[in-house]
């Protein structure tokens, strides 16, 4: 491999010729593992987001229900909480809440407002899940102990 580097950290990485400027380093290098490391540890950071996105899309179970759970979802919930719990005399007696399936599932402000807890709740773990993978995932030393990570462990179901 030839590197180019700046400042000490390498910013190139070339195999096929080397150019002026650059360095030869073997493939088992310490800079290049290290490198390699980083990136690697980079791919399966975003595979923890791209977990915690999904689960969100797929939403969340309260009573017989399934609801959305996105960051559209999740704005509409507390909107709407905020007005079951500031104005509670002026919620609309037909008042209906759509689920993931497009069931309109009546609710009164107290119920609402349990609701919106436990969605809020569903949030919380899944977001400090998925930040303990992300801590473990940047704490892995080598290759080893990144692939003995499993992204998908934790999560609710």
């Amino acid at each position: 491999m030839f590197v180019e580097r700046s400042a000490g950290a390498i910013v190139g990485i070339f195999s096929v010729r080397q150019y002026p400027g650059q360095e030869e380093l073997s493939d088992d290098h310490p800079d290049l593992v290290a490198l390699a490391l980083k990136r690697q540890i980079r791919d399966r950071l975003g595979e923890v987001s791209a977990e915690l996105a999904r689960r969100n899309a797929a939403g969340f179970a309260y009573g017989d229900h399934v609801y959305q759970l996105d960051n559209a979802s999740q704005a509409r919930i507390t909107s709407v909480a905020l007005i079951a719990s500031v104005t509670p005399q002026d919620w609309p007696s037909d008042f209906v809440f759509i689920t993931a399936d497009n069931q309109s599932v009546p609710f009164k402000p107290d119920g609402f407002l349990a609701f919106a807890t436990a969605a809020f709740a569903a949030v919380v773990k899944r977001r400090l899940n998925a930040r303990a993978l992300k801590d473990a995932l940047n704490d892995a030393a080598d290759e080893k102990a990144l692939a003995a990570i499993d992204v998908t462990k934790g999560w609710d179901r």
